[in-house]
């Protein structure tokens, strides 16, 4: 630095009118000297309090007031995010950066570290500054319909880091005295331990920015990450991590990159088409399967979502049988007829078809799978009218009680394996078969 700026005319004169006036107290002239350079230092000190405070309690309280009275919201976030106030802490590093030579002029090498550290005062307080000012751009776009959409919470924190490595850097090299420069070329030889140190990060702002580009998540949707134990909501994606609210009220954070490498399932396609899916079976004791009488038929004519099918279906099967020569009393076997499980499945998709809380418009079929051991499996695909978890459930359970319920009249029984009271019966059965 020049030697005009640690021997400046006016700060030796100030200086040593002062000492003049200590002199005249018959003191020496290093007491006189170093009471002079303290009374001026503190002087400098207590003149950038002042201003700190009146940055802080008089001009930041007048831009809070006027912030408050405009109609526009985003000046109110500048507030929030502490923008000013962070801004004001600049004024006594500044103050002191300024004036540190009136009081250690003559001196450079403690003038020098005074400066240091008033510059990594203005340092510090414009990288708060600048973060402020990211959360505030960060609240201002959580303000658009669309933020849910693509939320920018995790670029913001990454240029955070980024800002905080700047400003760690320029304070490293204000400090050692050297350019920046050399230090981004000592980078090369630890970039092994920087990547090791910054993997998690640097992870999280590649799967953040796929997951972001791709529309994979968004705030508000509802997941499911079964290695992370999430099951609920998003409620928030930052650099690192995903908060996810779980229906038992639970929360759960776990690292943004789990979504992109483990694997996860977003019911956002259910929420955002016209209903949600129900995918269930009836299973039917396969002994209780058989052909329909006229009887019977007539019978179940009498069920409003089954006559016109009952009375258009007999006269096809009689007209084909008659066609054909089909003798009916020689054996059930010759012909078409019409069977108790055949006659369910249009009568189950005829019930949930007109149900008011079914979407009819979306896929709906009752189809039979594939018989085994429990059973003949019917099974019901349709979509609910309404999306919402207690209600959905609600809908499916009167479905299904109404359809266990009306087994019977058709003459078929739901399949269950044999139970304790079932077993029991049977070996009473058989005892008193054997006494008898």
């Amino acid at each position: 630095m020049h030697d005009s700026y640690y021997h400046n005319p006016m700060n030796e004169k100030l200086l040593n009118s002062i000492i003049g006036i200590f002199e005249e107290l018959k003191l020496g002239p290093l007491t006189a000297e170093t009471l002079s350079r303290i009374l001026i230092g503190v002087g400098v000190v207590l003149l950038s309090f002042l201003l700190w405070l009146i940055s802080v309690k008089i001009v930041l309280r007048f831009v809070e007031i006027i912030v408050k009275r405009t109609k526009v919201t985003w000046d109110d976030d500048l507030v929030n995010q502490g923008v000013f106030r962070r801004i004001a802490r600049t004024v006594p590093a500044i103050t002191i950066w300024v004036m540190a030579p009136w009081f250690l002029t003559g001196l450079p090498k403690l003038l020098n570290l005074t400066r240091i550290f008033a510059v990594l005062g203005i340092i510090s307080a414009v990288t708060l500054t600048s973060l402020s000012f990211l959360r505030f751009i960060n609240a201002v776009y959580e303000r658009r319909e669309d933020s849910a959409r693509r939320p920018i919470k995790g670029l913001i924190q990454a240029f955070q880091v980024l800002f905080i490595a700047a400003a760690l850097m320029l304070a490293f090299s204000i400090i050692t005295a050297k350019p920046v420069s050399g230090l981004f070329a000592g980078l090369g030889a630890v970039s092994a331990v920087i990547m090791l140190i910054f993997k998690d990060p640097l992870m999280g702002l590649v799967s953040g920015f796929q997951i972001s580009s791709n529309d994979m998540v968004r705030i508000g949707d509802w997941i499911e990450v079964p290695s992370q134990g999430a099951d609920g909501d998003v409620v928030d994606i930052s650099l690192l991590n995903v908060t996810v609210q779980n229906w038992d009220r639970t929360w759960v954070t776990f690292p943004i990159q789990s979504l992109t490498t483990g694997g996860f399932k977003n019911w956002r396609g259910m929420s955002e088409s016209g209903g949600r899916r129900i995918k269930r079976s009836l299973s039917i004791d396969l002994s209780s399967i058989r052909f329909l009488n006229e009887d019977e038929i007539e019978e179940l004519k009498s069920i409003s979502l089954l006559k016109g099918y009952l009375e258009n279906r007999t006269r096809e099967i009689q007209e084909d049988n008659k066609k054909t020569g089909a003798d009916r009393g020689a054996s059930p076997l010759n012909g078409r007829a019409l069977t108790n499980i055949g006659v369910l499945r249009t009568y189950a998709k005829a019930y949930v078809s007109s149900h008011p809380k079914v979407n009819a418009g979306m896929t709906l079929m009752v189809r039979q799978l594939q018989s085994g051991p429990e059973g003949l499996p019917l099974e019901l695909y349709l979509f609910s009218a309404d999306k919402v978890w207690a209600n959905y459930e609600d809908i499916q359970s009167d479905i299904f009680d109404h359809l266990f319920a009306a087994l019977p009249e058709f003459g078929l029984r739901a399949f269950q394996n044999p139970a304790g009271s079932d077993l029991q019966g049977i070996s009473s059965a058989l005892i008193d078969k054997e006494k008898k």
